[in-house]
């Protein structure tokens, strides 16, 4: 014991037996994931057997929490490094509230975890009423979204009437406070936590109670009313409690009826006047405005009566008029339409016209009735046809002489002048490459004697349920990620063609789908959609080993849905040779990628297997997820200066294999990799949050122009080392600046556009706020980067800068913007006082 003393008397605190933890409670919400850590030691000469995590219940053993079945397939412990354990728990239920202590044994040791550990409270939403839950319009009412416990990091609050969010309700105060309440304001409530909207509180209702609105009245019948005959008044209001409704006569007390309706019967001049209602309830009460109804005189009534009976006599007579000139017309027609030339120079009678099926081309057909007018001459008589028609070419004029009557019409026939050409019908592209799709639209340069302008052009992929397409470039899966583009007009003869292409980056699998272009312009029905479109179909590399029989040799082969692609593999990092497969000698360590030629950033995820003469011969069909690789979600990120970016992996290694360490590192040709947390430049801005086993996440805040590069991921385990050597995640990292068009001086009167530039273009594409003097521009939050100025005024002058929405404190340098007045807009201030005082980016040179 002396000797023990004598040289381990400097024995540390961290070589004793100990458990802390950082967290003593934790207030969390229900429905979520909680991760509960702490951190552990043991002597350096003791062999660690096992670790675990715990529920303490009073006079009960303590059981591994894995092995519980209330929490089978929700508690987990990732991966740590030595000497940390953290517990997660997702789908967190109310029962899941209690104290978890963590435990270990080693050779010499257990830990009895008998000192207390973190105390987890979950906890739900409710929304509380104040007042009370029925109350009158025009009183203050507050809602409360409640917990029973403080929830940690303060989240911001959500509030929903009758379903649907209430606009501006996001709010980090839990309360909604609506003041003076009004009848809008009824309705069922409750209330979420931001980024968990789908965990809502049970609904609370909120009556409101108001007095009777002005009330509407209506009689029947609504016509005339004759002396002896039946009238029912009527009357009604919003009301709430519902109103009570009686009626009066403006200047006759008598009358006082009850009732919503009142129905007046044997009506006479007598009863003739002002009516109204009254609408009333316990909150109070309001007037109709007035009715006034009277009996009708019996003499105006058949005097009307007489005069329509003569209005109808009238125009028999003019029908039978214009039937006798029309026969005659027709008489003097059959001589004129009947012969060629004079009636009585027995020229020969006009041919019966042909008629022949005329085929019509389905597309663009369009129709349309001209007039056709003709005019009898007597010196001679001849037969003049004219055509008026709206087309810009006559493709069909076809006369027809039926019954002596001309009709006349006009028919444009299906041409090519609108058609949309596809570049291709098929693309086959990878997974977080770029793709274009690109296609020739024709149309004609004049139409309808109007000429030819190009509206509108889009690409979609889908309709919404009016069948109208959804545009891309609005459509939330693409965001910053897609961009449309059109190249110049050019028009030979009549016709014009125009060529556009769609780009989209960092391709998903979930962008394979047919993609369609349409075009709309100003003449009448000048929209034309091309279908079907390009079938785009985004695939991922996948190494597929196939164990021969000479033992260790093995057929490698690179799986993908594009064909005719020129494959090359990777042993380790280090290029082979071409072709969709081949043999090699496999040894354990070795891993083996394939990409695309042209496209080698996008190598598929590694294969690494232990692949010995055992695993040929008894284990061929080794999986995956067995085998040493790593995968990037996310091949390229454009990311703001001076905010945080979580760049993620996933990875797998032999479940045999224990793992030791695993790090990011920032690529480097020609240097070693090493760890991000370990280098100065990254000191207190890089970290590696806790995850489950098998995904990695390297967070990296106040993000600068230096951290622009490849990040890659590394691990090693008691077999081998990943070395990083594929492909990772580049990250670039950009500023904001402001571009002035046409230039930074103008003069009043001009268009000028400010753009919010970034060297490549921001994910989830932001919302852009406008500053001018350094306060900002009313209305200019916009998703759109541009600020346009048109007319620009001398109010417009000034420094301009831009920022993105939630990080107004990063904002682009000033640009100044100079509007030059001209003398008409000088001549306008009345004294040279006012000249001195406009600015000087204001006045003329």
């Amino acid at each position: 014991m002396a000797l023990f003393l004598k040289y381990f008397s400097g024995l540390q605190g961290n070589s004793c037996n100990r458990v802390s933890y950082p967290t003593r409670t934790m207030c969390v919400l229900q429905g979520t994931s909680v991760n509960i850590s702490c951190t552990y030691s043991h002597l350096p000469v003791d062999k660690l057997y096992y670790t675990y995590w715990f529920k303490w219940r009073a006079n009960q053993e303590p059981s591994d929490l894995l092995a519980d079945s209330e929490y089978e397939g929700r508690a987990v412990y990732p991966v740590e490094e030595t000497g940390r354990s953290t517990l997660r728990i997702t789908d967190l239920r109310d029962t899941d509230s209690a104290e978890y202590r963590f435990t270990f044994e080693t050779w010499y040791h257990e830990w009895k975890g008998s000192l207390h550990g973190t105390t987890l409270t979950v906890t739900g939403l409710r929304v509380e009423v104040t007042p009370v839950a029925t109350v009158t319009e025009g009183q203050r009412v507050t809602l409360t979204c409640i917990t029973s416990c403080p929830l940690a990091d303060k989240p911001s609050y959500i509030w929903y009437q009758n379903n649907g969010s209430v606009n501006g309700s996001e709010n980090p105060e839990n309360q909604l406070v609506l003041d003076p309440v009004g009848p809008q304001h009824a309705g069922s409530y409750s209330c979420s936590v931001r980024n968990f909207p789908h965990l809502r509180s049970p609904e609370e209702t909120l009556t409101v109670q108001y007095a009777p609105k002005t009330p509407s009245v209506s009689v029947s019948p609504s016509g005339e009313i004759a002396e002896g005959s039946s009238v029912t008044l009527s009357c009604s209001s919003d009301a709430n409690p519902a109103a009570n409704y009686t009626w009066f006569k403006e200047h006759d007390d008598s009358v006082g009826e009850s009732g919503q309706n009142y129905t007046i019967t044997n009506f006479s001049s007598e009863l003739g006047g002002h009516y109204y209602c009254q609408a009333h309830n316990a909150i109070g009460h309001h007037n109709s405005t007035l009715l006034f109804i009277n009996v009708t005189d019996n003499s105006s009534s058949q005097t009307t009566v007489a005069v329509k009976t003569v209005a109808v006599l009238l125009v028999t007579m003019v029908i039978f008029l214009l039937i006798f000139l029309w026969m005659r017309r027709k008489r003097a027609s059959r001589k004129a339409c009947g012969q060629r030339g004079r009636p009585d120079t027995g020229e020969e009678a006009l041919p019966d016209p042909e008629y022949e099926n005329l085929p019509l081309t389905n597309r663009s057909t369009q129709w349309s009735a001209a007039i056709c007018s003709f005019q009898l001459h007597q010196q001679p008589p001849s037969l003049h046809v004219s055509c008026d028609h709206a087309f810009h070419q006559l493709n069909l004029c076809v006369l027809f002489i039926l019954n002596e009557m001309c009709l006349f019409f006009t028919a444009l026939q299906g041409n090519d002048d609108w058609t949309v050409t596809y570049t291709s019908s098929n693309v086959c592209s990878l997974r977080g490459s770029t793709v274009d799709i690109s296609c020739t639209f024709k149309y004609p340069e004049k139409q309808h004697d109007l000429s030819t302008t190009v509206l509108e052009t889009l690409w979609f992929t889908e309709e919404d349920r009016n069948q109208t397409p959804v545009d891309l470039l609005s459509d939330a899966d693409y965001t910053g990620r897609v961009e449309s583009s059109c190249g110049e007009i050019s028009c030979i003869g009549s016709s014009c063609n125009r060529k556009c292409t769609l780009s989209i980056r960092d391709l998903r699998q979930s962008d394979s789908a047919v993609y369609n272009f349409r075009f709309k312009t100003n003449q009448p029905g000048g929209e034309h959609t091309a279908n079907p479109g390009v079938a785009l179909n985004v695939t991922d590399l996948q190494v597929k080993v196939t164990p021969q029989t000479q033992d260790i040799w093995a057929d490698l082969k690179c799986d993908s849905m594009c064909a005719n692609a020129t494959i090359i593999w990777y042993r380790n990092g280090q290029r082979l040779e071409q072709g969709r497969s081949f043999w090699d000698s496999i040894n354990s360590i070795d891993s083996y990628s394939c990409a695309v030629k042209g496209y080698e950033r996008l190598q598929s995820p590694s294969m690494s297997c232990i692949v010995i003469r055992y695993f040929l011969k008894y284990f061929s069909g080794i999986q995956g997820n067995s085998c040493y690789r790593v995968s990037y979600p996310t091949r390229t990120m454009c990311v703001l200066q001076g905010t945080s970016v979580d760049i993620s992996c996933t990875y797998s290694h032999p479940p045999a294999d224990k793992l030791y360490y695993t790090y990011w590192f920032k690529w480097r040709a020609n240097q070693e990799p090493k760890d991000l947390q370990h280098v100065s430049e990254y000191e207190r801005r890089a970290e590696y949050p806790v995850e489950e086993t098998g995904r990695s996440t390297l967070t990296i805040t106040d993000l600068r122009n230096t951290d622009s590069a490849e990040y890659r991921f590394t691990f090693e385990t008691s077999k081998r080392k990943w070395n990083g050597s594929l492909h990772g995640t580049t990250l670039t990292v950009t500023g904001l600046r402001v571009e002035v068009t046409p230039v930074a001086t103008v003069t009043a009167g001009q268009r000028v556009t400010l753009t919010c530039i970034t060297s490549c273009p921001l994910a989830d594409k932001p919302s852009y706020i406008w500053y001018q003097n350094n306060g900002s521009v009313t209305g200019s939050e916009n998703p759109e980067n541009q600020l346009v100025l048109d007319p620009v005024g001398p109010q417009h002058a000034g420094s301009y800068s831009c920022s993105v929405r939630n990080y107004p404190h990063l904002r682009s340098p000033e640009e100044t913007l100079t509007v030059q007045c001209t003398m008409s807009i000088l001549h306008h201030t009345s004294s040279v006082s006012d000249w001195l005082n406009l600015p000087s980016l204001v006045r003329p040179p």
